[in-house]
């Protein structure tokens, strides 16, 4: 019988342990700096797409502009968050179609700058980077809303 108890206990601890450990909430790149974030992208981008040093010029200026845009955005969230408001249907809907309206014009500023076979690079890995992230809230719990991605 004693040993009945120690290997139920044994079993019990060795599933509590292998429990998947909570994700850290805060993302690695909140710990970064904006400029710091800025030259990981231009240096990760630039790795995947063999930018010449004029296109990694205009890259990073693309970036900082996206950033400070999603910089812009996510305060107003946590404003809006703190505040204890919820955005009506108007403003969401206003606040979506500015940011299809921003990866429009990006994409397009992409298509200038990205020789044809960059850009299609580009694309797939912009794809697969969307699919990771809808895998990984799925497997999170995290309910995800289709949505059609600009291109």
């Amino acid at each position: 019988m004693k040993n009945l108890i120690v290997i139920a206990l044994m079993i019990f601890s060795f599933t509590t342990f292998a429990q998947k450990a909570p994700r850290d909430k805060k993302n690695r790149f909140e710990r970064l700096t904006p400029e710091q974030r800025n030259q990981f992208k231009l240096k990760k981008v630039s790795a995947e797409l063999n930018l010449s040093s004029e296109q990694q010029k205009e890259m990073a200026k693309i970036l900082a502009e996206k950033n400070v845009r999603h910089e812009s955005m996510k305060v107003q969230k946590k404003a809006q968050k703190e505040s204890g408001t919820s955005m009506s249907t108007d403003e969401r809907l206003k606040m979506k179609s500015a940011i299809l309206d921003h990866q429009i014009a990006t994409n397009a500023r992409l298509k200038e700058l990205l020789s044809a076979e960059q850009y299609a690079k580009w694309e797939s890995n912009m794809e697969n980077r969307h699919a990771k992230n809808k895998n990984r809230q799925r497997s999170e719990g995290k309910s995800v809303k289709t949505k059609d991605i600009a291109k």
